[in-house]
């Protein structure tokens, strides 16, 4: 009815990112940057699902192209994220402080901020991270108890920070409300690590 309009794209790219098909899910949002290329957001969009298939280098270059119209915290995010993956976390860790001065509120920036300095032996700069990312967290379910990936991150986060009862807790719960949510699952397989659950990682992957 309308070829030309482009949230459609969006959704369906969404659609399939969640359950996991990110190679069908990069097609979408490449058809939506064609019908909206002022839309910022949509390259991050497309840069996560290259990601997530492997295809580092043309994510890479999808975020530097969105940065040279604006600056987002998404973009920057992202960016350091591939630089975890290649295992430079120091590099890492610039991005996400950018990141983070730019929006403060989102939780999933503080995750990264946090396992990347972990991972560097700041210790006291991760659980700093890990508490913030938890109450933006907690912040997000008071206002819907039933979401899925939220409780999921907060069940992460209280591993990391050594409240074991807590995580086990929230990840049974997050797997509960959003059984079929492969972001869900991931982050529930990274809790049971931290954990030292190897039983439950396996069961689920």
């Amino acid at each position: 009815l309308a070829p030309e309009y482009d949230k459609p794209y969006h959704n369906f790219g969404v659609f399939y990112y969640f359950r996991g098909k990110y190679r069908e899910a990069a097609e979408q949002f490449r058809q939506a940057i064609e019908r909206a290329p002022g839309r910022i957001d949509e390259y991050t969009n497309l840069a996560a699902a290259l990601t997530d298939f492997g295809d580092d280098s043309q994510a890479e270059q999808t975020l530097l192209a969105s940065l040279k119209v604006r600056e987002t915290a998404s973009a920057l995010n992202s960016l350091g994220a591939i630089r975890a993956f290649q295992k430079n976390d120091s590099e890492a860790v610039e991005y996400y402080r950018r990141a983070v001065k730019i929006d403060a509120g989102y939780y999933v920036y503080w995750l990264n901020l946090g396992d990347s300095s972990r991972r560097l032996g700041l210790t006291a700069d991760a659980a700093a991270a890990y508490e913030r990312a938890m109450s933006l967290a907690k912040a997000e379910l008071a206002q819907n108890p039933r979401l899925g990936l939220p409780r999921a991150y907060s069940a992460y986060f209280a591993a990391r920070l050594g409240q074991t009862e807590r995580a086990k807790d929230e990840i049974e719960e997050a797997i509960k409300f959003s059984p079929g949510d492969n972001k869900v699952i991931r982050r529930a397989v990274l809790t049971y690590e931290v954990l030292g659950r190897r039983d439950h990682t396996f069961k689920l992957l």
